[in-house]
């Protein structure tokens, strides 16, 4: 699956292709839900792929281990503090260059608050309200559709 974006309009992949020789970029993203929503955020401008949805995460940085990462990335992109539960689901970009990682990770605290440099805005979502969304990254797309196939 790709990113949902054309190649000559997603950053991240172009940089990629520069960086290939030193593997693929992996991320972790966490998986949220409190009933049936789950916790969805809109990329600020400046941003890999500004403007479209996804699941809250990002990319794992040297030294750190997905739970880290994930822990992290929560804090840094919409103020809350998570513990990652369970690994869930991998997802692997097409082109090899991308691989995440999805957790179902429980909210411990904190205050929903996005930080303006990275996420534009958040928002608890059912799955029916993110699928009618015109710009949802694509692996959170196949996610929601193999989630609600094997909840």
């Amino acid at each position: 699956m790709s990113s949902g974006l054309p190649i000559f309009a997603d950053p991240l992949r172009m940089k990629q292709r520069t960086e290939a020789v030193n593997g693929p970029t992996r991320g972790v993203v966490a998986v949220l839900r409190d009933d049936e929503k789950y916790l969805m955020i809109r990329r600020a401008e400046g941003e890999v792929a500004p403007g479209w949805w996804c699941f809250p995460g990002g990319a794992i940085e040297d030294g750190e281990t997905e739970e880290q990462a994930l822990v992290r990335e929560v804090r840094e992109e919409v103020g809350l503090d998570v513990r990652p539960i369970e690994r869930i689901w991998t997802w692997n970009r097409d082109d090899g260059l991308l691989v995440l990682t999805w957790w179902r990770s429980e909210l411990l605290g904190g205050v929903l608050l996005p930080n303006p440099d990275e996420v534009a805005e958040a928002r608890w979502m059912t799955p029916s309200q993110i699928e009618s969304l015109p710009k949802v990254l694509a692996s959170n797309r196949e996610f929601l559709r193999l989630h609600q196939r094997n909840p």
